[in-house]
């Protein structure tokens, strides 16, 4: 998606995400945005997708998985967008895991997924490769989630959450309509 125009106050967490999401020990970054509904949890996920993009040349893949978004579906898409023709997409979740992670070993590539509730929503969305990068959205902490880094996104402050609507609504505005 778009990475949009305003992002106020996130230069904190989007230093966690850039500092998490190097893979290592075999295992892919995998970074967790943690937080309250409404905190930008997915703006935020969607900027730092924009800032990493040319660390991962082999692409870029985003889904929502909230709202009834599975894997199996999920696999399925991705497996195409990376080039399975969709004749060759297997039709079971299992096949679709295996192809995937094949698929991914030897790239280097970021995901950014959203909406998460849990930790078996991505397990099988979890590329193989080393050099990819995982970031997620949950209003949980996904704690299952072997070696993830969580970085909570806290509602802004007063002082950011005027700074975006000036920047919205115009800062006259918001000068003269303070309250």
């Amino acid at each position: 998606p778009a990475a949009g125009t305003t992002l106020i106050g996130r230069d904190g967490e989007l230093a966690a995400i850039r500092r998490c999401s190097g893979g290592a020990h075999g295992m892919p970054g995998i970074v967790v945005l943690t937080g309250q509904p409404g905190a930008g949890k997915t703006a935020l996920a969607v900027r730092a997708g924009h800032q990493l993009r040319a660390e991962f040349p082999d692409g870029q893949l985003f889904a929502v998985l909230g709202a009834g978004g599975d894997a199996f579906t999920v696999l399925g898409s991705f497996l195409q967008a990376i080039g399975v023709p969709p004749g060759q997409v297997p039709d079971g979740l299992s096949g679709r895991e295996r192809l995937y992670r094949s698929a991914t070993a030897d790239r280097k590539m970021l995901l950014v997924l959203d909406d998460l509730t849990d930790e078996t929503q991505v397990m099988p969305l979890l590329p193989a490769g080393w050099e990819c990068a995982v970031v997620m959205t949950s209003r949980t902490r996904l704690l299952g989630l072997d070696g993830a880094s969580v970085v909570t996104v806290d509602a802004v402050t007063e002082d950011e959450g005027l700074r975006l609507l000036a920047s919205l609504v115009g800062e006259d505005r918001v000068a003269r309509e303070r309250d």
